[in-house]
Order: structure tokens, then C-alpha cells, then sequence
């Protein structure tokens, strides 16, 4: 289009109406026009993307464009995203939208933890302080237990807050310290839960005939009990067969009458013929 049109304020209203991304061909008078910008960061708060700079260090405007679409706050200036009002607002829409604030806020606990509640995997974009922060990382994992990846080594490595993960997801049992994957409480914690798999143990873990058949208790259905027989180690299964497994899984869940076996598999198999074999486990 031509010069004339693109500084038309009638005809660019129109164009943005159609399509808020015409901002970008206004012209440079029109992308510093409040009612122009104004319009098309109402249809898509990324278009302040393409106002000018003066609008874009304007902390009205910003604020509108960031309630509307969090990581519009990438097109800030530099002092707006350093200002705790604008940040705080953009990490109400998007948690995500903290990896574009300043350093300093992004060490602040009030934004930190809104960024959290919107989205707990915005805890990867806090500064190592905050992620190195106990109360702040117990409440992400209360919130989603997936998150606890995110935490800094040495809370990773603390054997409490790392129970506390394992009990609201057994997949943070992933991502604990080493030592603590090895931890027989910190195991037990993610075996109570169904659907844990036990390869996610160590070979020496797996051959455990205590941590075996816990496992084998979770579980919700003969497919699930059958998967957990054949994650064992092989030093398990050399002492029971899966008929015999199943069948004291299937005897449980009898007795108990409940949809998951509440019984201890554990006492099925010590009175089975092979239940002596069973024990001597280690």
C-alpha cells in the first residue's frame, strides 16, 4: 500500500479490524498512535511487537498488552520489564512469561510464586535462589509433582522434600539425587502409588521381594500386576512364576472384595509352595 493509506487513520482502523497483525505496515506515525496500537493489542496483546518504542516503554499500554498475552512482555522495554506491576501482570496470564522479566524479578518471591500457580513449570525460568527455595518448591510440587525436576540439586537431594514429591507423583522419584533413588522410604513412597513402574528402580531394588509385591499391591488390574512381574529382576522371577504371582495377586483381590487387592500379596505367596523361594529374596 502506499504512504498514503498506510498513514490513514480510517483505513488502518479498518485493516486492523481484519487483521490486527496490518499494525506492522502502518506507518511509523500510525505505530506511535495510541487509539491505532490500542486496537490491535486488544484483538492480540503480541502486536505491541510492532508499535513504537516510545508506546512500548509506556507502561499503560504495555500492562494491556500483557493481561492479554503474557509474553508480550518480551516487547517491552527494558525498565517495564524490570517493574514489578507489569511483570506481575504477564505472569498472571502466562507463568511462562517470567523468563522475559528482569533478573532481579525473576529472584522476587511474590512474582516467582505467581508465576507458579499460573504454570509450575515456570519454575525452571526463576533464578537458582528461588528454585533452591523449600517452602516455594513444596508448594510448586503440591500443585504438580512433575515440577520437582525443576528444584536445584541440593533440594533434589533433601531427603524430605524429595518424600513430599514422591507422594503427590511417583515420577519425581525420577528425578531425586541419586542416593536417594536408592533410599528404600523414598521408594516405598512411590510404590504405594498405581501405575509405578518398577523399572524405574535400580536391578537391586527390583529383586526386593518387599518392594516386588508392594508394587504388585498398587496394581489396578491383572495387566498391571502381570507388567510389574516382568519389570522385576530376573533374580525375582527366578524364585516365582507368573502363575503363581497372578494367582496370588487374584487371591488377594478375592478376599479383600475391593477393585484394588488391599490383602498382602506378601502372605498369598509365603503360603504358596513357592512362597519359601519368594522370601529369600534380597
Amino acid at each position: 500500500a502506499s504512504l498514503e493509506c498506510r498513514s490513514d487513520h480510517l483505513i488502518v482502523l479498518q485493516a486492523l479490524k481484519q487483521s490486527p497483525d496490518a499494525l506492522q505496515y502502518a506507518s511509523d506515525e500510525l505505530r506511535g498512535d495510541r487509539s491505532i496500537v490500542l486496537e490491535a493489542i486488544k484483538v492480540s496483546g503480541n502486536m505491541l511487537r510492532h508499535a513504537s518504542e516510545s508506546l512500548r516503554a509506556d507502561k499503560g499500554m504495555v500492562t494491556e498488552a500483557v493481561k492479554r498475552d503474557g509474553h508480550a512482555l518480551m516487547f517491552a522495554s527494558d525498565n517495564l520489564r524490570a517493574d514489578c506491576d507489569v511483570v506481575l501482570a504477564a505472569v498472571s496470564q502466562s507463568g511462562h512469561a517470567l523468563r522475559h522479566a528482569s533478573e532481579d524479578l525473576r529472584a522476587t518471591p511474590a512474582v516467582v510464586l505467581t508465576a507458579v500457580k499460573q504454570n509450575g513449570e515456570s519454575l525452571a525460568m526463576a533464578c537458582e535462589q528461588m528454585r533452591a527455595d523449600m517452602d516455594l518448591v513444596v508448594g510448586v510440587i503440591s500443585q504438580e509433582g512433575s515440577s520437582f525436576r525443576l528444584a536445584s540439586n541440593g533440594l533434589r537431594a533433601d531427603k524430605e522434600v524429595a518424600r513430599a514429591a514422591v507422594q503427590l507423583d511417583w515420577s519425581a522419584l525420577w528425578d531425586v539425587s541419586d542416593d536417594l533413588k536408592e533410599d528404600k522410604d523414598i521408594v516405598i513412597e512411590a510404590l504405594k502409588q498405581s501405575r509405578c513402574p518398577l523399572r524405574i528402580l535400580s536391578n537391586e531394588l527390583r529383586a526386593n521381594k518387599d518392594l516386588v509385591l508392594l508394587a504388585a499391591r498398587a496394581s489396578l488390574s491383572s495387566k498391571e500386576a502381570t507388567e510389574c512381574y516382568h519389570e522385576a529382576d530376573e533374580k525375582f522371577k527366578e524364585a516365582v512364576s507368573l502363575d503363581v504371582f497372578i494367582g496370588a495377586w487374584e487371591s488377594s483381590l478375592a478376599v479383600s472384595g475391593q477393585q484394588a487387592p488391599l490383602l498382602s500379596v506378601a502372605l498369598t505367596l509365603l503360603v504358596s509352595p513357592m512362597g519359601e523361594q519368594v522370601f529369600k529374596c534380597e
